[in-house]
């Protein structure tokens, strides 16, 4: 389980802020943890297989209105704290995690990488009438 925090007030019956936090992790592609690496002596060696998995704190705060009965207005703005990421060990190499998306990796990687974004969400939502039936 991962730790989250989170308040909303409700200040008119249409409009509430929130704040919210969380600290969380994910798992990296398999294919970095099972990576194979044979030395110059033919030995197979899995260097990653005790690599940890990537973490991250979140932080967000919101504002929400529902300006009718059928339209809600929402804005968010978030940051992302990462940590723990994988990232290549040797020092010329720019290899990261948060850079990469599938493929097989040989290299021997660490979890001394962090990084960080942060960004505004809007959201227009509009509600339909009736009963949909799935």
């Amino acid at each position: 389980m991962e730790p989250r925090v989170g308040i909303r007030w409700q200040f008119t019956p249409a409009q509430s802020i929130s704040a919210g936090a969380g600290i969380h992790s994910r798992l990296e592609t398999l294919t970095n943890y099972l990576a194979e690496r044979e030395l110059g002596d033919g030995t197979v060696i899995q260097p990653n297989k005790h690599l940890e998995i990537s973490k991250a704190r979140h932080y967000v705060i919101g504002y929400q209105n529902n300006i009718s009965k059928h339209f809600m207005i929402k804005g968010e703005l978030y940051y992302q704290d990462l940590y723990d990421v994988p990232i290549e060990e040797d020092p010329t190499s720019s290899f990261s995690a948060l850079k990469y998306a599938c493929g097989i990796t040989t290299m021997t990687l660490g979890n001394g990488g962090a990084g960080h974004n942060y960004g505004v969400e809007l959201t227009l939502e509009k509600f339909f009438p009736g009963h949909i039936i799935f």
